[in-house]
């Protein structure tokens, strides 16, 4: 009954059933999602397409502005051979995946829970594994996990548009009244601006300094906000334990590190993002030796590259390496006698600080999106 009621609304008489073309035959399938609302953008279309290709299947994502996606769907069947056309809607409590059939005209349907940020994680790669593992069962000719559209269902999941009224009996004319100029707006209202991204991260963090300290270890935080689709600008604050920089005499210095960065990532996939960033920044090294101790001060610039592994509900593991570079020399001297003038013989250098030094973190961070508010 469902293929012949599917054939009955929206098939001319004269063309030949969905069902006639070798769908099986064909690695095909076709994914559509609204240019607008809850589900805008390509992030469920591109995990869809990542696990379909895993799967041997050539996934084609359609942003759709169709207020019924259901014929659309069925004339995208008829125009070419697919083994699959899905759609997404959100509804009040949920997120449909519904699946049509091209070789029975059968509907069906799986429904997630509605995600509360426009952008989970956790959901689109549910909906990309729905998608993939359908495509492949039907490919298998296996039964889909999925429920099917009673006969019943169709009306209210696709209603017939409402036909247009018939235009009332013009009144008699009347003599036109004055026409008052409305008042002019200066600033007329302006529509609500997008969400901006924003992230915290903490991690480990590991730096150079000399030969004597090739590495030394601590911890850093960072937070940043997003400057459009990939950009991003952040300030952290970094932290490195105290370490021996020199033997003879025994030096020890405790360093810390605050940065502004700028950068941007580009997505690998529907899980992976890589990147780079360029920072400024002022490192403070605190040194001692012995009784004696003092804060030295110079300014740094560097690069890094990124690599961002998305896990759930916006955490994301973040892998960073580059290197620093000093803009002044990080020189470290002991007198013969803290009377003495500290110049010529009586000044001896005992460390030296790389003008070129290596850094790498590793952590989590996560990833939130800041509502703003409309102007008007």
């Amino acid at each position: 009954m469902l293929p012949l009621a599917l054939a009955l609304l929206w098939s001319p008489a004269a063309a030949p059933p969905a069902s006639s073309q070798p769908a099986k035959d064909t690695t095909a399938v076709v994914v559509l999602a609204p240019k607008e609302g809850p589900l805008r953008g390509t992030a469920y279309l591109d995990a869809s397409a990542a696990h379909g290709a895993a799967s041997g299947l050539d996934v084609r994502g359609v942003q759709t502005d169709a207020a019924r996606p259901l014929s659309e769907a069925l004339a995208m069947v008829r125009a070419e051979p697919l083994l699959a056309a899905f759609w997404l809607d959100v509804q009040e409590e949920v997120l449909a995946v519904y699946l049509l059939d091209p070789r029975t005209l059968a509907v069906y349907v799986r429904e997630l829970p509605r995600p509360e940020a426009e952008h989970d994680a956790a959901t689109i790669e549910a909906v990309g594994l729905i998608v993939a593992s359908t495509a492949v069962a039907l490919q298998a000719g296996e039964d889909v996990a999925m429920r099917k559209i009673e006969d019943e269902e169709l009306a209210a999941l696709e209603p017939e548009p409402e036909p247009e009224p018939e235009p009332e009996p013009e009144p008699d004319a009347e003599p036109e009244p004055a026409i008052e100029t409305p008042p002019v707006d200066d600033e007329p209202s302006r529509p609500a601006r997008r969400a901006i991204a924003a992230g915290v991260g903490a991690s480990y963090w590991g730096e150079g300094f000399n030969a004597t300290a090739p590495w030394q270890s601590g911890v850093r935080a960072r937070a940043w906000l997003g400057l459009g689709r990939r950009a991003w600008a952040g300030a952290g604050y970094g932290w490195l334990a105290s370490a021996a920089i020199a033997t003879d005499p025994r030096l020890e210095l405790t360093r810390h590190d605050l940065v502004a960065e700028v950068g941007a990532a580009w997505p690998v996939g529907a899980r992976v993002a890589v990147g780079a960033a360029g920072l400024v920044g002022v490192e403070l090294g605190r040194w001692s030796a012995g009784t004696r101790g003092d804060t030295r001060v110079r300014g740094r610039f560097g690069g890094l590259a990124t690599v961002s592994f998305s896990l759930a509900g916006g955490l994301a593991l973040d892998v960073r390496a580059g290197a620093v570079v000093g803009l002044n020399g990080f020189d470290f001297v002991v007198c013969d006698t803290p009377e003495a003038a500290c110049t010529g013989d009586a000044r001896t250098v005992v460390a030296t600080g790389w003008r070129v030094a290596p850094r790498a973190s590793v952590g989590l961070s996560y990833r939130f999106e800041v509502p703003r508010r409309a102007e008007k």
